[in-house]
């Protein structure tokens, strides 16, 4: 008896001085993670403004047409396709997503003056000031 004794009483010595430890090890320490911050987008309607830059546009009835997506079309009279123009115009290939409210539009008047003269639709620069609200 007194061989078990000396066996088992060193073992459950070292079993309670290791919950004692691991039980106080974890008081009083605070985690140093911090929570990672929400990450907000700047990016709307395919395009990055995260370098804080602003775009060109053109205001068409309140949509805003990226010009890097429009071409300038040449004044032209009446033809098959359309009233002519005479001046230089905005003109879209492909449809094209405002900007600022992801509208999705076409040229308008294909054979005539697109979206507009270049008098009438100057280019203005643009940038979604409320991306950076909190």
């Amino acid at each position: 008896m007194r061989k078990m004794l000396l066996i088992f009483m060193p073992l459950v010595v070292i079993i309670i001085l290791g919950i004692i430890y691991f039980s106080n090890s974890k008081k009083g320490v605070e985690s140093t993670e911090q929570p990672t911050p929400a990450v907000k987008s700047m990016v709307q309607h395919g395009v990055d403004f995260s370098d804080g830059k602003a775009v060109e546009i053109i205001d068409y009835e309140g949509n805003y047409l990226l010009i890097n997506k429009l071409r300038i079309g040449e004044p032209h009279p009446k033809h098959a396709d359309g009233p002519g123009c005479p001046e230089k115009h905005w003109h879209t290939d492909e449809p094209v997503t405002a900007v600022n409210n992801g509208v999705v539009l076409t040229d308008p008047v294909a054979g005539g003056c697109g979206f507009g003269t270049l008098n009438e639709r100057p280019v203005a620069n643009y940038f979604p000031h409320d991306l950076l609200a909190e």
